[in-house]
């Protein structure tokens, strides 16, 4: 599916655009987010804990954000950064995952 493909950080500003591009009617009924596009633990934790909280105020249901994470890029961030980034968030009871390791991409 991504060969050919580079990857890049894709700007705050442009993942918040495609957020707010999400019709009104369809936004009650999200209550879980995965952030496709690579690994997202890569992505610096300031910039993800805007988009979490972009999340946040266009779902009011949403309940939980998934994302992948290399075991590389994880270690990178502290366990402390993680889970602060994780909880600050304004996802009220919801949780994140970020499933780590191989996959096919199937």
């Amino acid at each position: 599916m991504y060969k050919g493909k580079r990857f890049r950080l894709k700007p705050v500003a442009e993942v918040l655009a495609e957020i707010a591009a999400i019709p009104e009617r369809y936004r009650s009924r999200v209550d879980r987010v995965f952030l496709a596009d690579g690994d997202a633990a890569v992505y610096p934790l300031a910039g993800l804990a805007t988009i979490l909280d972009a999340l946040a105020a266009t779902f009011p249901g949403l309940t939980r954000v998934g994302a992948y994470a290399s075991p590389r890029s994880l270690t990178t961030k502290s366990p402390f950064s993680l889970s602060s980034t994780a909880t600050t968030t304004t996802i009220s009871g919801g949780s994140t995952a970020a499933p780590t390791g191989s996959s096919s991409g199937r």
